[in-house]
């Protein structure tokens, strides 16, 4: 379930399981009767529901049910920044799993441009991570998978992810070639290695995100699966900002070449939510009726035009500045439309995180514009020493920056086991891949808008 769907409080267990009490002594039977009825919580938190954008599920369920069955597809997704690509597919990605579907994820990133394949390498690191959690007899069928599709070019493939050492084992050196031959033969590996993958008890869905920051060479392996007729049960999806790719760029001149050739290549335009869905949000988030929520409504989509990013950053503004605020007496939320109306409050998405930035303590915030430095990905340990501070400095400082919603952590359920259950117990652990585990800020926008302070704090002259 997702957390809003859970009873919020113990009042309002409480007042239910009253209710059947009640019913069974007086009919001795419990007829079904709405829950949670007066389940409401003081905790702010703003719903996790994914509204308005079934039908693009379904487009991409239908496209995966496509490709289980032996087809390949590419599926592009575009739309402005904070609209929702990624949450959508992600989504989506809960049912490609339920379905025995393979699902990895890679972002490009534009201090990566001139990196060669990072995204999805990045991607398939992460695959290798979850194999090394299967048994010693799954282990020993990769093995032997992978080794009879790379053939004398294991090497190839430890050198891009090191850790698959642990599956294929030490392999021999390859021979030198020159930059141009080498980098096909990279391309090679890697489209072997995918193919590896690629199988009916488990379809391959790839989902590359940030598309329009693609280097050359990754949209050039996009093409060459995508036309390679040894591949199938394969599903890439590609999500990129349309804002950012003008007529010419890179991506739209791949996709036209995958089309002539014959290649299924989807698309979907995600747009921002309209009044209704943004209705929804609101209702939930407050848990109110719509009618009681709609004066707020209208003035959240007049602030956010339904952007879904900027929508959750603008009430979460509004809870800190409390201008919507939990009445314990009347037990339900309460806010002044006339005083929100009145705030002069941004609609630049980038100028309101600053100001959230901008607003933690002097360690968290010195921290987090080192880690906007580093890129939108990071470790503990490159970060504190790029600090200067120790790692249960830093780590504390992160701590704070997790618990305003501004970096997730990485890796398995094993780090964020140790990471929700104290930081001490992180730094304590033995554990190299514990000691060094990663993070990434949660929305591109946020790495953007701390990145933007450290650009301002360097351009300040001296004093």
């Amino acid at each position: 379930k997702n957390p809003e769907d859970r009873y919020q409080s113990t009042r309002g267990i409480e007042a239910d399981l009253t209710e059947c009490l009640q019913r069974l002594e007086n009919t001795g039977r419990i007829h079904p009767f709405p829950l949670a009825r007066q389940d409401v919580s003081d905790k702010f938190q703003i719903s996790r529901k994914l509204v308005g954008r079934q039908k693009e599920i379904d487009t991409l369920a239908a496209a995966y049910d496509r490709v289980s069955r032996g087809g390949k597809e590419m599926m592009l997704i575009a739309g402005p920044a904070g609209v929702g690509k990624t949450a959508l597919v992600l989504e989506a990605g809960k049912g490609f799993a339920r379905h025995q579907g393979l699902f990895l994820q890679g972002q490009f990133d534009a201090p990566d441009r001139n990196v060669p394949y990072a995204a999805i390498v990045a991607a398939f690191h992460d695959l290798v991570r979850q194999l090394l959690t299967e048994s010693q007899e799954r282990l020993i069928l990769w093995r032997e998978r992978i080794l009879a599709a790379l053939g004398a070019n294991g090497q190839v493939l430890l050198d891009l992810i090191p850790d698959a050492a642990a599956i294929v084992g030490n392999q021999p050196p390859v021979r030198a070639l020159e930059p141009a031959a080498a980098q096909r033969r990279i391309k090679l590996v890697l489209s072997d290695f995918i193919h590896v993958f690629c199988r009916p008890e488990h379809p391959l869905v790839l989902f590359l995100d940030f598309l329009n920051l693609a280097d050359p060479a990754s949209l050039d392996l996009v093409r060459s699966l995508m036309i390679d007729d040894g591949i199938d049960f394969l599903l890439l999806i590609g999500a990129y900002r349309d804002e950012e790719t003008e007529a010419d760029h890179p991506l739209h001149t791949a996709r036209e070449a995958l089309q002539e050739q014959g290649a299924t290549v989807g698309y979907m335009d995600l747009a921002n939510l309209n009044s209704e869905h943004v209705g929804q949000i609101t209702a939930e988030t407050l848990r109110c009726d719509r009618q009681t929520a709609e004066p707020l409504v209208r003035v959240l989509v007049a602030k956010t035009r339904g952007n879904p990013f900027f929508l959750n950053e603008f009430l979460n503004l509004l809870y800190s500045e409390n201008l919507l605020h939990f009445d314990a007496g009347q037990q339900r939320w309460q806010w002044d439309i006339a005083d929100i109306s009145s705030r002069m409050i941004t609609d630049n998405v980038v100028e309101l995180l600053s100001d959230k930035l901008q607003r933690l303590d002097d360690e968290t915030l010195a921290v987090i514009t080192a880690a906007a430095a580093i890129g939108s990905q990071f470790d503990l340990q490159t970060l504190a020493v790029s600090c200067e501070k120790s790692r249960e400095q830093t780590a504390a400082a992160l701590r704070r920056a997790k618990a305003e919603g501004l970096i997730v952590p990485l890796g398995t359920a094993c780090i964020e086991q140790y990471w929700d259950s104290g930081m001490g117990k992180l730094l304590e652990s033995p554990a190299d891949h514990l000691l060094n585990c990663e993070f990434k800020f949660s929305h591109d926008r946020i790495h953007q808008a701390a990145y933007a302070l450290v650009s301002a704090s360097a351009a300040l002259p001296d004093r």
